[in-house]
């Protein structure tokens, strides 16, 4: 969509606070001399007089983000491989600038080809920080779930948080005896059963402490730490590529 059609289309829309429809949750806003296509809460194409566009998720990587992108941009193409996205063969990054034929503005950015080791780095701290807070659990009493209601509950899009939880993740290499210090653990498996999208919280808990008492793996668990550790990981891999978190040199 260029400027002059965003223009033409602002036009019809009856209320100029709401703005004009676009598509499901999506309208087409005025953001002084540009128009913003935004989804939900957040601008995430900004049409510029100059013919450009400003692409921003929020944080929300979702397949409805990457349409609506790839929709009102012209011949933008990003496209998705093991949850990082990509614009042509470069790391796709918020604050990006797109000229009218589909380019990318500026040389400031990270190739395809220099991820490799980035993401290979995250998804084994990732990994072994799942295992740890597994083994942290199993055989303990991980308590009621009331006994963790002041650890707020984590939204995506905070970069605080994003920060806050990688230093957990290296912090879980600092030490052979993580394991003796089990409630931190046991933090973070109340984060991740009390973030799901989907099923009753206090409901898994109660399953998860059974298990973990009784030292069984905790399918539940599990399940619930790969769901919060990969919504996060797009953003962890980011920030990492561009220098915003580092990745601690301890494997173990």
């Amino acid at each position: 969509m260029t400027h002059t059609e965003a223009a033409a289309k602002f036009k019809k829309c009856r209320n100029k606070e709401t703005g004009y429809k676009l598509a499901n949750n999506t309208r087409l806003q005025k953001r002084g001399n540009a128009f913003a296509v935004r989804l939900h809460e957040t601008d995430v194409v900004m049409i510029r007089p100059d013919g450009t566009y400003r692409v921003n998720t929020g944080g929300w990587r979702t397949i409805t983000t990457k349409d609506r992108i790839n929709r009102f941009i012209p011949g933008c193409g990003i496209h998705q491989d093991q949850s990082v996205w990509y614009f042509g063969n470069i790391m796709f990054q918020d604050g990006m600038l797109i000229n009218p034929d589909g380019n990318v503005v500026g040389d400031d950015h990270v190739p395809a080809t220099a991820l490799k080791n980035v993401k290979k780095s995250v998804n084994h701290y990732c990994r072994k920080f799942g295992n740890h807070v597994i083994e942290a659990c199993m055989g303990h009493d991980i308590g009621e779930m009331e006994e963790y209601t002041k650890y707020p509950i984590p939204v995506v899009t905070n970069k605080g948080h994003i920060a806050n939880f990688w230093k957990a993740v290296n912090e879980s290499y600092r030490s052979a005896r993580w394991y003796d210090t089990p409630s931190l653990y046991h933090k973070w498996a109340y984060l991740a059963i009390a973030s799901r999208q989907y099923g009753n919280p206090q409901f898994i808990w109660d399953i998860v402490r059974r298990e973990c008492l009784r030292g069984i793996e905790p399918f539940m668990l599990k399940d619930s730490l790969r769901s919060f550790i990969r919504v996060r990981k797009p953003s962890i891999i980011d920030q990492v590529a561009f220098g915003d978190l580092k990745v601690r040199k301890i494997m173990t």
